[in-house]
């Protein structure tokens, strides 16, 4: 019961972690990986929203990947750890695609 446990809560928290970053994602694709312009924001309200998201993206992706691997790793015979997992690594790797994006952007400046 207790692995269970474990592997459920795995499983949330790698669809959280990938529905972030898939959100994230849906918001910044303009032909490729971009930052919004604030030109396109039309009020303060959608900037304010727009920050919440980034910063929920920037800290909230690896902080649910934590205990998506952690509870994952000792439930791994369980189907929906192993979902819990697989959906935690697909939003690690989108965040480190983004993040590689971020960091070419600001070396070319």
């Amino acid at each position: 019961m207790k692995r269970e446990i474990e592997a459920w809560i795995s499983a949330v928290a790698g669809a959280c972690a990938l529905s972030i970053a898939g959100f994230w994602y849906w918001i910044s694709w303009n032909d490729g990986l971009s930052l919004p312009l604030p030109a396109d924001i039309g009020a303060v309200s959608q900037l304010y929203g727009l920050a919440l998201l980034g910063l929920i993206f920037q800290f909230g992706t690896p902080a649910l990947n934590i205990p998506a691997w952690a509870l994952g790793l000792k439930a791994r015979s369980h189907w929906a750890a192993k979902a819990g997992m697989a959906m935690a690594g697909l939003s690690l790797v989108m965040y480190v695609a983004y993040m590689r994006f971020i960091f070419k952007l600001v070396t070319t400046l």
